[in-house]
């Protein structure tokens, strides 16, 4: 009973509401109006209304391919989730990568994003791309190592609540850079 409590708490915990993507600006890491857009985040964290605000509608999702031909669908929750798990990561140094892929799919509106991973010129880092869009940017080696870090690292409680409540594309993108990286165990 007192497993079946904890795991109770931990879901409600975890639990996140969906995110308005289009009204949202999503600058890069580092570039003008990140630092506001965390500060915003964070002190609106416990009010009624949460973060961010609005509600967004089923219509957002994404359908995600590799160019092997892996197809799935990232739904309005799932992208909703990613968004506010990466960008509060992002707001404190971390798992950048993560955001700066997530906010590069906020327009998708159900249309197909052929995810590219491959290795930059940098050794460690990787050329991450959209084919239908022709937005990209390369992950650094420091970015990939904290991917790296993070996976062998994490806390069994963490790897609790990313299982349940993770998008399945999550795991997959980060072993994708991983790899593309040359960093798999």
């Amino acid at each position: 009973m007192r497993k079946r409590c904890i795991l109770y708490l931990l879901m409600l915990l975890g639990s996140v509401s969906p995110v308005a993507a289009e009204d949202l600006v999503l600058p890069p890491v580092g570039a003008s109006g990140f630092k506001s857009l965390c500060e915003d985040m964070y002190r609106e964290r416990d009010t009624a209304a949460g973060w961010p605000r609005q509600i967004h509608g089923a219509g957002h999702y994404c359908t995600l391919t590799t160019p092997y031909g892996d197809a799935t669908v990232m739904s309005a929750d799932d992208y909703a989730w990613t968004l506010r798990k990466s960008l509060t990561f992002a707001c404190k140094g971390k798992r950048e990568v993560i955001y700066e892929l997530v906010r590069r799919l906020k327009d998708c509106d159900g249309e197909i994003r052929t995810l590219d991973l491959t290795p930059a010129e940098t050794e460690g880092a990787c050329r991450v791309a959209f084919d239908e869009t022709a937005d990209s940017f390369v992950a650094g080696k420091p970015l990939i190592a904290d991917l790296v870090d993070w996976r062998d690292n994490m806390p069994w409680y963490e790897r609790i609540l990313v299982d349940l409540f993770a998008p399945g594309e999550l795991p997959e993108v980060m072993d994708g850079l991983i790899a593309c990286g040359g960093m798999h165990r």
